[in-house]
């Protein structure tokens, strides 16, 4: 996985997100997966579930409502090494919902088989394409064909 540094500020082509200007959070990252752009947005190892709350409702939000509606992106939600807790899982399953427009596939790297669990619902809630991978790197492989 490679990191890569925004391409610019506001407008993207599809598929390229848009960085917001002056958005500075390390958990929300462009990487790279065979050249494609994927945003991902980093819980992993964190043990509160008020501080991923406020991360998916605050810098998370921030960086997609930039987005344009048909961007086509790439996301991956990183939740490895946390606790399976209901209101991270009601925020992010609010933020797969508000984001439906802008996203064309989604992975979440769930190294828990409740967290597992939790995206299937959410995919179906949702009706988006959202798949669970046990480690980032199967969930980065995906979401390259995508």
């Amino acid at each position: 996985m490679t990191t890569v540094p925004p391409s610019g500020r506001g407008a993207s082509p599809a598929g390229r997100p848009a960085v917001p200007p002056g958005f500075n959070c390390p958990r929300v990252r462009l990487v790279e997966a065979r050249g494609r752009q994927v945003i991902l947005f980093d819980l992993a190892g964190m043990q509160s579930e008020a501080e991923m709350v406020a991360l998916v409702q605050g810098p998370f939000r921030q960086f997609m409502d930039a987005q344009r509606p048909g961007a086509g992106l790439l996301t991956m939600v990183d939740t490895s090494d946390t606790p399976t807790s209901p209101g991270a899982v009601s925020a992010l399953r609010d933020f797969a919902q508000r984001n439906t427009p802008l996203v064309a596939a989604s992975a979440v790297a769930a190294d828990r088989p409740m967290h597992r669990l939790s995206v299937s619902t959410i995919a179906m809630f949702t009706k988006r394409k959202i798949r669970a991978f046990a480690d980032r790197a199967a969930a980065l492989e995906w979401l390259s064909t995508q």
